[in-house]
């Protein structure tokens, strides 16, 4: 359940009515898009939580450059999870004619998760700190395809850097193929590299994915 309420003149609010559990807060500028970082908290039952403080971050312009085999790439999309501030919220870009993008992500953040998703071509995601410097982002132009065989949640890794399931799902939706129900997901065009698969409780399977290449990880 959401529920939303706006401040007052003095930046107070109050939720009424709250069913007890656990529960997160954030706080976003409608007008800027400016947000706070996420706080958890549980609440019990007949508990009041009071003197609660949420602070709205600015934020900051982040530009880049797309490209694959040193071509510019138009039309790319580039999602950022700016994850290490506690911003973790999602951030979108789409390059232009020359592979240029800008997006704007927390100003606290030190470095952030970019997943780039280039039609055509390759589905990868990098981590890399956030300066004044363009970002520079070079696609793979040949991927292959990863099965992941799975009986309970699960993380994937490239090269140790997290691949999130919404976006590995939309990839898959992205080539026209519904996600299918079961234990097996198999994802394709993934950039070539180390990949790692690990359940919740620490299993894990990982493999080298070449181009045009294929690789299981049954990790049930």
């Amino acid at each position: 359940q959401v529920l939303t309420i706006a401040t007052d003149a003095d930046g107070a609010f109050t939720l009424r009515a709250v069913a007890p559990g656990n529960v997160r807060l954030r706080a976003r500028d409608r007008r800027t898009g400016e947000a706070s970082a996420p706080l958890d908290l549980h609440l019990s039952s007949e508990e009041k939580l009071e003197h609660i403080e949420l602070r709205v971050d600015p934020l900051r312009t982040v530009s880049g450059r797309v490209t694959s085999r040193g071509a510019p790439l138009p039309g790319v999309r580039i999602n950022a999870y700016a994850i290490s501030s506690g911003h973790g919220e999602q951030r979108t870009a789409i390059s232009d004619i020359d592979g240029a993008f800008k997006m704007q992500l927390a100003a606290i953040a030190k470095d952030a998760l970019f997943v780039i998703a280039a039609p055509g071509r390759t589905l990868h995601s990098m981590q890399t700190t956030i300066d004044e410097r363009p970002i520079a982002i070079d696609v793979a132009p040949d991927g292959g395809t990863v099965e992941l065989v799975a009986s309970s949640p699960y993380r994937l890794m490239r090269d140790g850097v997290l691949l999130p399931d919404v976006e590995l799902y939309s990839w898959i939706e992205a080539h026209g193929v519904a996600v299918a129900e079961g234990e097996r997901l198999a994802i394709p065009d993934l950039a070539p590299g180390h990949y790692t698969a690990c359940t919740r409780a620490g299993k894990c399977r990982e493999g080298d994915l070449a181009p045009r290449g294929s690789l299981t990880l049954d990790i049930r």
